[in-house]
């Protein structure tokens, strides 16, 4: 099995998004499932997100789901930000993000938005690395922003 990693934009279909997300599932807080119907979020994502993602082979190992769909000058939405556990800590999520906000700017959206769980410190902090300020929590969830 090969190790090299390739980004990818937009490639991944509801197949591939749906089994990324199954094996991420418990690293989301709250667990995604809980939240979700995971086939059905996958093929949401792969109808209506644009997707910067992270490729192993034939593997779909990270991703950054935003919803670009707006008008120009409104807000993207970043509703999904996931990485399997053997890729973390080498910059991967960085550059995903990043990418992400590059398809933002050039959509013409004036921001990007998300929301995390308020006890998920380490997100907080990746977010915030990145420019993104929070705002005031609505019931256990963080909302943050990034202008563009």
């Amino acid at each position: 099995m090969t190790t090299e990693l390739r980004q990818a934009i937009d490639t991944a279909d509801a197949s591939a998004l749906r089994q990324h997300l199954e094996r991420t599932d418990t690293d989301f807080m709250p667990v995604l499932s809980s939240r979700v119907d995971l086939p059905a979020y996958a093929t949401k994502l792969a109808s209506q997100a644009r997707r910067v993602e992270l490729w192993q082979g034939e593997r779909l190992v990270g991703l950054v789901a935003i919803y670009c769909n707006a008008p120009a000058g409104a807000d993207a939405f970043i509703t999904s930000v996931s990485l399997e556990r053997a890729w973390r800590g080498q910059g991967w999520a960085d550059r995903l993000i990043e990418a992400a906000c590059t398809l933002a700017r050039a959509a013409g959206l004036a921001r990007v938005r998300l929301e995390l769980h308020c006890d998920n410190h380490p997100a907080r902090r990746l977010y915030e690395r990145h420019g993104f300020i929070p705002a005031e929590p609505v019931q256990q969830m963080l909302p943050m922003h990034r202008p563009l």
